[in-house]
């Protein structure tokens, strides 16, 4: 499994809008809540992408056949940078 956290407060100005941006033009937080997930089995690949704003946690799970376009350039940020997380 693997994942990342970035915070927005610790990084620089500049990759923070760019996070911002990614997040806005997602459209994710005008989202319902992607909760059901596609019964094609063990082996499709899940996503979960939580956003803390003013300490409300938005939840997102979704795999291959319920995601969104629009999601897209966020999760690739998302992946770009994220690291195998010990179980």
């Amino acid at each position: 499994m693997k994942g990342c956290e970035v915070d927005t407060d610790t990084m620089s100005k500049e990759e923070a809008e760019h996070l911002r941006l990614l997040v806005d033009q997602s459209g994710i937080l005008r989202s319902q809540e992607l909760q059901s997930l596609s019964s094609e089995g063990a082996d499709m690949l899940t996503y979960e992408i939580k956003v803390e704003i003013d300490n409300t946690l938005y939840n997102f799970i979704f795999d291959r056949n319920n995601l969104p376009a629009q999601f897209i350039p966020l999760l690739k940020y998302l992946h770009d940078r994220a690291k195998i997380v010990p179980p």
